[in-house]
């Protein structure tokens, strides 16, 4: 990081230079303008570094994350792939939440980080991040919440993100809102899998409780 910010600092040294040089040449012709454009590109490049230091320094944040959440991941995809559905399976299933909840405690990561990790994450990646929003609702991403509810890869995951929508209902802004209750609405429909008689189902009736009781607030005031 260092040696960006020197050859950074280097760059703006010899720009300025290059176009101060550029203005004091009484040669207005070939040389002036091509000290003046050497100038100017020195200094072009300057953000592009700093880009490419942010853009670095993301990219090794979420290797971190990824990193951290490994366990978390990789055990809940063996868990889909070799235990039987049923009630023990399901258990393991939200064990692994909890840990990803209590990782989330931590407060080490961004929003945008968390959010890329399900945007971007295997089964077990997006799990793990419902988790951490789950966990710390500063790391909450409505449209992470609508994706899995819309788009789930698995029943558990759309459960998930029906839960973390029902706690986080209150942080949410009031457009997020119409859009998770869209989605829950459309997969409320017979060609949905927010289906009568699941657990799913009660959440997502929780859900439109939360909603009616924001449109009657709304029409009091």
């Amino acid at each position: 990081m260092f040696r960006r910010y020197t050859l950074a600092a280097t760059m703006v040294f010899v720009g300025a230079a290059l176009i101060f040089v550029g203005w004091l040449v009484e040669d207005s012709g070939y040389l002036a303008d091509l000290l003046l454009q050497l100038g100017s590109t020195a200094l072009l490049v300057v953000p592009v570094l700093y880009i490419e230091r942010q853009l670095s320094q993301v990219r090794q944040k979420l290797t971190d994350l990824r990193a951290e959440m490994d366990s978390i991941s990789r055990g809940y995809e063996r868990a889909r792939q070799t235990e039987a559905a049923g009630l023990s399976r399901t258990a393991t299933l939200e064990r692994k939440v909890a840990e990803a909840r209590d990782q989330a405690r931590h407060g080490r990561h961004t929003a945008a980080e968390v959010s890329e990790l399900f945007r971007s994450g295997q089964d077990g990646e997006r799990i793990a991040a419902l988790g951490m929003m789950q966990g710390n609702h500063r790391l909450v991403d409505a449209g992470a919440i609508v994706a899995a509810i819309s788009g789930s890869r698995s029943a558990f995951e759309q459960f998930q993100a029906l839960r973390l929508a029902v706690s986080a209902w209150g942080e949410l802004r009031p457009l997020d809102q119409d859009l998770v209750m869209s989605a829950v609405t459309m997969q409320m429909q017979p060609g949905g899998y927010i289906q009568p008689g699941t657990d799913r189902r009660r959440l997502a009736q929780q859900l439109q409780s939360l909603a009616n009781a924001a449109g009657d607030r709304k029409e009091e005031r």
